[in-house]
């Protein structure tokens, strides 16, 4: 059975948390309940998952942060 590549979900709630702090005037079409407590808890759970899947297959985790990253960085160039 192939190993799994794990998901980065905390990039998406690291620049939520960003954008709160340096633009608190935007209007927002909803709140988060108990805000920041969800966002800190899903950096908490996926940093932990992330040092999981790194201990058991780090040469997949490596591919799979690689292939992020050039993906990431082809999308950030396409859409400049």
């Amino acid at each position: 059975m192939p190993p799994k590549i794990p998901q980065p979900q905390w990039i998406l709630s690291t620049p939520h948390e960003r954008m709160r702090r340096s633009k608190p005037a935007l209007d927002r079409p909803y709140r988060m309940p108990l805000f920041p407590l969800p966002a800190i808890i899903a950096l908490v759970v996926n940093a932990t998952l992330l040092a999981a899947f790194l201990y058991e297959s780090p040469r997949t985790v490596l591919r799979a942060t690689a292939l992020l990253v050039v993906v990431t960085g082809a999308v950030s160039v396409a859409t400049r």
